[in-house]
């Protein structure tokens, strides 16, 4: 019909534009010398290419690094300014708390019968009344700047993979080393954001003047920082570049506030119950390990007096009965010896939070090759299982090391570190001292030739003594009274003081 018509009427007009091509061609070729001719010769037969080998990982992770420097040298205006961002708002935070205020003026309120009558009873009152001067809560400072740091050193870090994203799916897909790319930004990442919050508790224990040492600011500063980068750098393989600042931002602010400690209704007291809210705490908030370390540094630099502390030379205390054991504190429930006075600070959740860190950069690892694998054209990780039994071995191994890193890191953060002092009660000190003193009786009167029966026995002569009535258990996890209410809480004290 028609459509066949034209059909073949555009078939034999494309048959006389390629004839009047071919034609014209002929003529400028023809008008070409010899040289010119030479370009559009037919080249030589030659072999195929053989494969090219890969440089080594080394090879790649030192030219990823170099790159990644170069990048970083090129953004070094970008680099000052989030500097300076994290500085004032330091300097800020600083200012604005104040010198710490790790006591205060306020002196017991105990009244005369109360103090020539002392008993079970009146004991909890006297004892919170004694203590208050002391017991002032130290949190608010560190969950500032904590949240803050987290939140601002968090985005800056994501910046480096977000940024980059189509260009490390380019170069995987050429056949570029991913590992060697993800370890380069590791490093240059972390050496970067460690100078910056370097800086950070510097100023901050500059304007801060803390009781504890400056050690303890720079220590669980980086600590914290660590663990924020290694999340930074997970959050980027698991989701679109567009949405890691807004997820990555609300996921520091909301569990490093909510599961922090110092917020009710999850306190330190709720965290060392021993249920799934302490394993959320450490693993999700980046501020869990950095309050409670902050904290109880400060606290441990008090004097005996205070409630807070022991000293060495404490003999038969048990050293975990201060005011650390109050739930309304509930510092260093797994370390009974960080109520010893050391004003060199308390490094407990150091440990942990590095191989939290170590655990998450790892499921990065896992999420790199897991993710995204068409934008990498690669198959399925499913596909190559099936395709090679080498790969399924892999995973396995993989997925196995992950669990190691958990379970090693859980037991870091919940065992109970064992006491360095022998804690024997008070009914056995008094039974001690007493055959004691017959040993040293018999010395004495040179009766040591003599049958113990011929000798009057102390123990016998003090049977009257009811050692168990001395006998000092420990605190209950009972509540510090809030404001040393009037009414006391006969539970806190267990015995006679």
């Amino acid at each position: 019909g028609v459509a066949m018509g034209k059909a073949n009427e555009a078939i034999t007009d494309a048959a006389m534009r390629r004839e009047w091509l071919y034609k014209e061609w002929q003529k400028y070729f023809d008008g070409l010398d010899n040289e010119q001719k030479s370009i559009y010769e037919v080249p030589q037969e030659t072999e195929v290419p053989g494969a090219k080998d890969k440089q080594r990982f080394l090879s790649q992770l030192w030219t990823q690094l170099r790159r990644i420097v170069l990048v970083s040298y090129r953004n070094l205006t970008a680099k000052l300014v989030d500097t300076v961002i994290l500085v004032v708002a330091a300097v800020i935070i600083s200012m604005v708390s104040g010198l710490p205020e790790i006591s205060r003026n306020d002196n017991p309120s105990i009244e005369f019968e109360t103090l020539v009558s002392f008993d079970q009873t009146s004991a909890p009152g006297i004892v919170a009344q004694l203590f208050k001067y002391a017991a002032t809560i130290q949190l608010t400072f560190p969950l500032q700047i904590g949240l803050i740091t987290a939140v601002l050193v968090g985005l800056q870090a994501s910046r480096t993979l977000t940024s980059k994203q189509l260009e490390f799916f380019r170069e995987t897909s050429s056949g570029y080393d991913s590992n060697a790319y993800l370890l380069a930004v590791n490093i240059v990442v972390t050496l970067e954001t460690s100078v910056q919050i370097a800086i950070v508790a510097l100023i901050s224990a500059m304007l801060r003047e803390p009781v504890a040492e400056w050690t303890v600011f720079f220590a669980h500063f980086l600590a914290m920082a660590w663990t924020v980068v290694s999340w930074s750098l997970l959050f980027p393989m698991v989701m679109p570049a567009e949405n890691v600042s807004t997820v990555l931002g609300a996921f520091f602010a909301f569990f490093g506030l909510l599961l922090s400690g110092a917020v009710p209704p999850i306190g330190f007291g709720k965290i060392y119950g021993g249920d799934i809210v302490e394993h959320l705490s450490a693993w999700l908030s980046v501020t869990r390990f950095f309050l409670e370390g902050m904290a109880a540094s400060e606290h441990r630099c008090l004097p005996e007096q205070s409630g807070w502390t022991v000293s060495e030379e404490s003999i038969n205390f048990d050293r975990a009965n201060t005011l650390m054991a109050y739930r309304r504190f509930s510092y260093a429930r797994h370390d009974p010896n960080a109520t010893l006075y050391d004003c060199g600070g308390w490094y407990w959740g150091i440990l942990p939070t590095i191989f939290i860190g170590i655990t998450v950069r790892y499921l990065g690892f896992l999420a790199m090759h897991g993710f995204n694998r068409g934008k990498q054209t690669k198959k399925p990780v499913f596909h190559e299982i099936q395709k090679d039994g080498k790969c399924g071995i892999l995973v396995v191994v993989l997925l196995l090391v992950l669990i190691g890193l958990i379970a090693f890191t859980t037991w870091l953060y919940t065992r109970d570190l064992e006491a360095d002092y022998e804690y024997v009660g008070i009914e056995k000190w008094v039974q001690t001292g007493l055959e004691q003193n017959l040993t040293e009786l018999r010395q004495t009167l040179n009766l040591t030739d003599r049958n113990v029966s011929d000798i009057p026995n102390l123990l016998e002569m003090n049977a009257d003594l009811d050692t168990s009535a001395l006998t000092r258990e420990t605190l209950p996890t009972g509540e510090f009274p809030d404001e040393f209410a009037n009414q006391p809480d006969p539970n806190v004290f267990e015995g006679t003081v």
